[in-house]
Parts: C-alpha cells; sequence; structure tokens
C-alpha cells in the first residue's frame, strides 16, 4: 500500500477505519463513513445494476477510492471483476501541504491513490484476482477488448468534470452490444447526451429516483441498436 500523508483503510471485521498521516493513526467515525458509502451505493447504482449477469466485468471511470464496489462486490457474490479506471500520486500539492486521496479539486492534477483503492477493497473481501487497475486512457480501457465488459460507471467524473468524449467511443468499444450498460452522471446543459448520441449509446434514460443534483442526471445508457427517435426525446 502507498504511504501517503492522508490514506483510508477499511477494515473487513469491524469496518475500522484508520486514517494514516504523517503524525500518527486515529481511527475514525466507522458508522458514519459506512453509511455514507452504502447511501451513495443505493441511490446511485444499486437499483440500476443488472440482475442477469452473474460474474460481471465492470469498468469504473475516474472511480477513485471506489469504496461503493465493496457493495457490488457482495451484490455478485464476489464474482465480479472490477476494472478501476483513474490516476494515482503517492502526494500532491495543495498549498502548502500534500494530501493523497483527496476528495474534489479540480486545481490538481488528480486526488487519489489506486494502490489505498485496492487495500480498502481486499480488506473488505473483494478478492485480490478480481481488482485492477487500469491506465486511465482510452487506450487503457480499449485495451479490455471489444464487447467485453457488461457494465461501465462514471459517477461525477466521465460527463461531470470533462466531456464524454474522452471516453464515449473506447466505452462503446469495450461494452457487450445492446446488452452492455453505461451508469454515469453528466451536467446539464454541456450537450452530453447528443455527445453520447453520436458514440453510438442511442438508448439512455434518466434515473427518475435519484436524489438529483441541482447541475446533473444519473443516466443509464445501451450501445446501440439503431436509433429511432432523437437523444433529447429519449432523455426527456
Amino acid at each position: 500500500m502507498a504511504t501517503a500523508s492522508n490514506l483510508f483503510v477499511l477494515q473487513r471485521d469491524e469496518l475500522n477505519v484508520v486514517q494514516r498521516s504523517r503524525s500518527g493513526e486515529r481511527t475514525l467515525d466507522t458508522s458514519a463513513l459506512t453509511r455514507a458509502v452504502l447511501a451513495g451505493y443505493l441511490d446511485e447504482l444499486h437499483g440500476l445494476l443488472p440482475n442477469d449477469v452473474a460474474a460481471p466485468r465492470i469498468v469504473d471511470i475516474g472511480a477513485g477510492l471506489g469504496m461503493y464496489h465493496v457493495f457490488v462486490d457482495r451484490r455478485y457474490n464476489s464474482r465480479a471483476e472490477h476494472f478501476l479506471v483513474d490516476k494515482s500520486m503517492v502526494e500532491v500539492q495543495n498549498g502548502n501541504r500534500a494530501q493523497s486521496g483527496f476528495w474534489h479539486a479540480d486545481r490538481l492534477p488528480f486526488y487519489n491513490s489506486v494502490e489505498c483503492a485496492k487495500a480498502i477493497a481486499v480488506a473488505n473481501g473483494v478478492h485480490a484476482s478480481r481488482w485492477h487497475a487500469t491506465e486511465a486512457s482510452s487506450a487503457g480501457v480499449e485495451a479490455l477488448g471489444a464487447g467485453t465488459v457488461d457494465i461501465a460507471i462514471s459517477l461525477l467524473s466521465c460527463g461531470w468534470h470533462y466531456p464524454v468524449t474522452a471516453y464515449a467511443a473506447a466505452l462503446a468499444h469495450v461494452l457487450k452490444p445492446t446488452v452492455g450498460r453505461l451508469i454515469l452522471t453528466i451536467r446539464r446543459g454541456k450537450g452530453q447526451e447528443q455527445l453520447l448520441w453520436e458514440a453510438g449509446f442511442y438508448n439512455c434514460s434518466r434515473s427518475l429516483h435519484w436524489r438529483q443534483r441541482s447541475r446533473a442526471f444519473l443516466v443509464t445508457c445501451f450501445r446501440g441498436p439503431t436509433p429511432q427517435h432523437s437523444p433529447r426525446l429519449l432523455l426527456e
């Protein structure tokens, strides 16, 4: 695991959360963090994940620490394959401080530790052999293979922090035709629906039950078949 100034380790048995820093370690509020991760999973993913795939291959763009994957893995009885696409740096400068695993700060080049993400997952029962750090590029995603992915996820990353065009073509390449699904949050008023359409995601719908943020939609899309409606009609 990477040594850094601010990393979380979610232990398996009692779900203790330890924050490691240069000044030592301290136990955080386990219940609050566990509730927050579980609430996010239930709000954004649980109702949108397929029930007819026993051992899905899942790619997550901009996964961060990816703690919700613990619940995704339990849903599929530890048979899912997780491919996390993100950058990592042991320390990134933020003013006079160096932090890793730091939450949103758009002025930073990135703020995550893929080593820590894997440590959290494995500590909570995800098999290490089913957890894969994937190069954060369209080429890295395409290398997973054409039509081999069941589920693609991007929550507050692709379509939120940057246009869907960064990964849309690569995701259209790796997702299984018609049945492979893309779940992502997109900014309102940025034309992201049209860009998804142009990449081949013709069947998209907004989640009606998501606790919608004021500037975003939670959208589920499938690649193909040939379009019958405009993206505006599909997403209304």
